[in-house]
């Protein structure tokens, strides 16, 4: 048997719930794909037995070692292996949206990686030029394949649409907005509250949905905001909170517009307007960082100008709210809402996803 690849994953829930929603669906491409070729082991920098798995691991005589976890950072296990003699294997690692609360371990860590070939897979440009900044070419390869996405679970059903939009209370002429994101500073719930509050004044039938957890924010912040809109919209308002993934496809499918115009510091990919898309949904996002990336482009994506150098800068409400104006103009339904899924899945789905990862060990 050739020299096998190791899998070091993670088994806890703890960390950003898109990032685990990712490795899980990139560990099952690897059980899937490789078949006797892996070996799979669990690895919690934060609790591992750091010195007893990296002598199994220099027993199997990897030649690659692949690290999939966002929040398990590999430093502790590199340097135990820099202790064992571990030659002629490569160190591939997953790269998410916290890598820049990580930059200070990675430095520690081109200690240990200056042996061996090294890959950083990341999902977009964005983050690609930051680990360049950090890694030169002679240190390192970036190689740039995006995440999976379960576009499939948020594929556009009109029957599942009618059913909800009756539960929901929206009317056969009337539109839906649907922001989804954690309610921190930077994502753009506040001011989307603004730029829908603006165009209800001329569009009294809008209703406005928002889903996103509280955990990070002062609660009485939100409660203010979401009586500013209650005052305004009344019943048409609703917060759902922290929604499971079923329940936000059926938002999406219920719903006429995406709404998402976030300037938070870690948005290197963009998974939930991917998920938006995939419904059929046009989409009014920022054009900062990942989002600025989807490969997808036509006329359902609405972008709100966010200055690269000066991202705390104030969006302006009047034309953020004339950019959703826009949007709910170019609403659809029925068979012009899977347009682009055949697109999406071909660049976003698992089987896109475990292509490209299959390359990486094509020697």
């Amino acid at each position: 048997m050739s020299a096998p690849i190791v899998v070091l994953y993670s088994k806890s829930k703890k960390g950003w719930k898109s990032c685990l929603e990712i490795e899980k669906d990139l560990l099952a491409i690897y059980k899937k794909n490789f078949g006797t070729k892996v070996v799979f082991k669990i690895y919690e920098s934060d609790g591992s037995p750091v010195a007893k798995l990296a002598k199994q691991i220099e027993i199997l005589r990897p030649g690659h070692i692949v690290f999939l976890s966002h929040r398990s950072h590999p430093t502790p296990l590199l340097r135990a292996l820099g202790l064992l003699k571990l030659q002629k294997t490569s160190f591939h690692f997953y790269l998410y949206g916290n890598w820049p609360q990580l930059a200070g371990q990675w430095l520690e860590a081109k200690v240990y990686l200056k042996m061996h070939s090294t890959d950083f897979i990341v999902p977009s440009k964005t983050l690609a030029n930051e680990v360049r900044k950090m890694f030169t070419a002679s240190e390192a390869t970036v190689t740039e394949i995006s995440f999976p996405v379960r576009v499939e679970k948020f594929r556009f059903n009109q029957k599942v649409r009618n059913s909800n939009r009756r539960r929901l209370g929206v009317g056969p002429k009337e539109k839906a907005i649907l922001f989804a994101g954690d309610l921190r500073d930077g994502k753009g719930a506040s001011l989307s509250i603004d730029m829908v509050l603006q165009n209800f004044v001329k569009n009294p039938t809008l209703h406005f949905w928002i889903c996103g957890s509280q955990n990070a924010v002062d609660p009485k912040y939100w409660r203010g905001r979401f009586r500013d809109a209650r005052a305004v919209m009344g019943d048409r308002f609703s917060y759902f909170g922290k929604v499971p993934q079923s329940k936000l496809a059926d938002l999406m499918r219920a719903a006429d517009v995406f709404l998402l115009p976030s300037r938070y510091e870690f948005e290197v990919f963009g998974l939930t307007p991917i998920e938006a898309m995939s419904s059929g949904l046009p989409c009014v996002l920022s054009n900062w960082r990942g989002f600025n990336e989807i490969k997808i482009k036509d006329s359902s994506l609405f972008y709100l100008e966010v200055p690269q150098k000066k991202p705390d800068s104030k969006i302006s409400t009047a034309k953020a709210a004339k950019v959703l104006a826009a949007a709910l103009s170019k609403t659809a339904t029925g068979p012009s809402r899977t347009k682009n899924f055949k697109a999406l899945k071909g660049a976003y789905s698992k089987n896109s996803c475990a292509a490209k990862v299959k390359g990486l060990f094509k020697n």
